[in-house]
């Protein structure tokens, strides 16, 4: 047997590792879940990007796990409409709960402010910083 420890993942791989967690999962009569991306842009009138927020959507969940703003479109409420537009989105798909991962630099008091609840802390997660986990019940 060997093993190794990589840097560059090999993407077949990731497949196999995949394949072998849905059969795992079929073996318990759990269906593994269909993850449908999700992805809002926020453009400016020339078109530049100026925020965006990566995410997918899977049985009745929305994960966000990319959201940024331009430094110098922030605090106009872009972000606020990146973030409901994703939770409209998410709850069109039929989602009741939003779920997230944030650094403690990265504006926890953003979600906080927008309903989500925190409901876990790993401190000195990148150096002194926290990992936040925040969930929002989107409906019901």
């Amino acid at each position: 047997m060997d093993i190794f420890v990589t840097e560059t993942p090999d993407v077949l791989v990731e497949k196999a590792i995949d394949a072998g967690l849905d059969a795992h999962g079929k073996q318990l009569n759990v269906q593994a879940e269909t993850l449908v991306p999700l992805q809002v842009q926020c453009r400016s009138r020339d078109g530049t990007l100026i925020g965006g927020l990566l995410g997918n959507t899977g049985d009745t969940w929305l994960h966000i796990w990319q959201f940024w703003v331009a430094e110098e479109w922030r605090n106009q409420s872009f972000g606020s409409q990146i973030l409901a537009a994703a939770e409209d989105e998410a709850i069109r798909r039929k989602c009741r709960h939003a779920h997230l991962e944030t650094l403690s630099f990265q504006g926890v008091s953003f979600y906080l402010d927008r309903g989500y609840e925190e409901y876990g802390v790993l401190q000195n997660y990148v150096g002194p910083h926290a990992q936040h986990f925040l969930r929002k019940k989107l409906i019901g």
